[in-house]
């Protein structure tokens, strides 16, 4: 992943055909409605932008984020006819925010800390690295082998992810997305 110029650069790049294959007979494109709302959301009215750039915790991110997949199921419902599944509907922007870290525009210091604030995109790479270094238990329960995008569907159990994927990574002193990286785009 390189810096990218300009926002329609970061938000074609942010989801891949991979990942749109998993939204079957739909009455429109998942690609072109999911690019339609990133760009409205982060560009076209900058308000969002704006408070994202403002952000000062982890805390604040989590929040805004929260906010951010819920303007995003409520255009995927509207274009679609239907709702989108709980764990796509922050899988997708997350990718998002990890492909728009990469944008030029924004100063390197504000990049820096953003970086370390993201959530990871949960699918089966992340989870199943997940799986594989923690005990079953907690809120998260036993995590079966299968387990994909769809396996996270409520807000509980998507927290419960990112808090031991942040405990994970501060053991390695590295950013949280640093394990979607070595899941997902090292293996690609």
């Amino acid at each position: 992943m390189c810096a990218q110029s300009d926002w329609h650069s970061i938000v074609d790049g942010a989801v891949g055909a991979n990942t749109f294959r998993a939204f079957a007979r739909l009455p429109n494109r998942p690609s072109a409605v999911f690019r339609e709302w990133a760009y409205e959301f982060l560009v076209a009215g900058g308000e969002h932008f704006s408070n994202l750039m403002a952000i000062n915790s982890q805390l604040e991110y989590d929040e805004w984020l929260i906010e951010c997949a819920g303007t995003f199921r409520r255009h995927w419902k509207r274009r679609m006819g239907s709702e989108i599944p709980f764990g796509p509907s922050l899988k997708l922007p997350n990718l998002l925010m990890k492909s728009a870290c990469l944008w030029r525009g924004i100063p390197k210091s504000k990049s820096n800390r953003l970086i370390w604030r993201l959530h990871v995109p949960l699918d089966s790479y992340t989870i199943q690295a997940v799986r594989n270094c923690m005990d079953p238990g907690g809120t998260i329960g036993r995590i079966p082998t299968s387990a994909g995008m769809g396996y996270v569907n409520d807000i509980e159990t998507y927290l419960a992810f990112q808090e031991l994927l942040r405990s994970l990574s501060g053991k390695a002193k590295v950013p949280p997305i640093a394990i979607d990286i070595l899941a997902w785009d090292v293996a690609h």
